[in-house]
């Protein structure tokens, strides 16, 4: 969930996040049975997948805060199935004329923490190159089969080269101080 306070222009929101959609293969995944009645995951090569679009502006914030609460306990409910075509869904709620929250659901097995702080920002990146009248620039993001093979060639890196490495680095610093 990010809430912004800028202009609500929900078609430039929505180009910005086809773009993001389109640089992060995850965000296009989903998981069908193969012939041999296993799921296998499949990266839709589709491009768009709108979000749906949410107009609050005309409720009270007692209202809004009421309707938002109700609102996530049903998104929550929804969840995903293996049928599903995504396992990701996208909402911008109107708040005001110039506030807008922004929800993405994703499933936790597609997504962790440091890549969804990766694909927020270049959502925002993206929506800020389209309100300076900027081209989006194709910039697809690294596979995660490139991460594994990079960490496979340190694997060679065992342990006590890395504690080597951290004795040294530490060194002169009294244990005492690192615990807080």
């Amino acid at each position: 969930v990010c809430e912004t306070s800028n202009e609500c222009d929900t078609a430039l929101w929505s180009k910005a996040w086809n773009h993001t959609l389109k640089g992060f293969p995850v965000l296009r995944t989903g998981f069908q049975l193969n012939k041999t009645g296993e799921y296998c995951q499949h990266i839709q090569n589709i491009a768009r997948l709108s979000p749906e679009i949410q107009d609050w502006q005309n409720l009270t914030p007692d209202q809004q805060h009421s309707l938002w609460i109700q609102w996530l306990e049903q998104d929550r409910r929804q969840g995903f199935t293996l049928e599903d075509a995504f396992w990701i869904r996208v909402n911008i709620i109107l708040l005001s004329p110039t506030r807008i929250r922004w929800v993405m659901t994703i499933h936790h097995a597609l997504i962790d923490g440091r890549s969804m702080f990766l694909i927020i920002k270049a959502l925002f990146e993206n929506h800020e190159a389209l309100q300076m009248g900027h081209q989006l620039v194709e910039q697809p993001a690294p596979w995660y089969r490139d991460f594994v093979f990079w960490a496979q060639t340190r694997a060679h890196l065992n342990a006590d080269s890395a504690s080597t490495f951290w004795a040294t680095y530490l060194e002169g610093y009294d244990a005492r101080n690192l615990d807080s």
